[in-house]
Order: structure tokens, then C-alpha cells, then sequence
């Protein structure tokens, strides 16, 4: 997903319309990841799944995002940056899985 955030495009419909299409495209990454597993095709089913982790981390750096946003702390230069940052996004997909697995 291609996105760049501009100062006069960015409200809460923008995220909410963006967090609704990350989680779409991380339910189809996995779905897909799963037909993939059951054919027998293992690297490209690990592929999609991590792909579809890093969604799921984006929906959560994008929660951080509006709060920032509402309480005008966004810094859309940060935002445009880590958008795209695979480490971030694998981060924090994981931390969360970690996170509900120990509460």
C-alpha cells in the first residue's frame, strides 16, 4: 500500500479509512498465506504471513498516529517514514502478539 500524507489531507476520516484498508489487506495476505500452507507451498505461505504481520503492525503504529494527530503531535515526516519502515512495523506486530499472550 502506497501512501503519502499531506498536512491538508489528514483528519480522522483519513485514518479511519486507512486503518480499515490495512486490516482488509492483512486479512487477505493471510487467507492467502493459508491456501498457500495447504497446497504445499511453505516459503511463499512464510512470506505472505510475514507480510501480512507487518499489516497488522501498521494498524497499530496508525492508532498512534491518530492519538498523536488529535492531540496535534503529528509529525507527517515521521509518519510518511515509518509507514514504510519494515522493522516497525515487524516490531510491533510482535510486541502485540507477545502482549496478549501474557495478559
Amino acid at each position: 500500500m502506497k501512501i503519502k500524507a499531506k498536512k491538508d489531507k489528514v483528519n480522522k476520516k483519513f485514518f479511519v479509512e486507512l486503518r480499515r484498508a490495512i486490516f482488509r489487506n492483512a486479512k487477505r495476505l493471510m487467507g492467502d498465506a493459508e491456501e498457500l500452507f495447504y497446497k504445499g507451498s511453505y516459503p511463499s505461505s512464510v512470506f505472505l504471513s510475514i507480510c501480512a504481520l507487518e499489516e497488522f503492525g501498521k494498524l497499530h503504529n496508525t492508532l498512534c498516529d491518530y492519538l498523536d494527530y488529535k492531540h496535534g503531535k503529528l509529525d507527517l515526516k515521521s509518519f510518511n517514514r515509518d509507514f514504510r519502515n519494515h522493522y516497525k512495523k515487524q516490531l510491533n506486530s510482535f510486541v502485540k502478539a507477545v502482549e496478549g499472550k501474557t495478559k
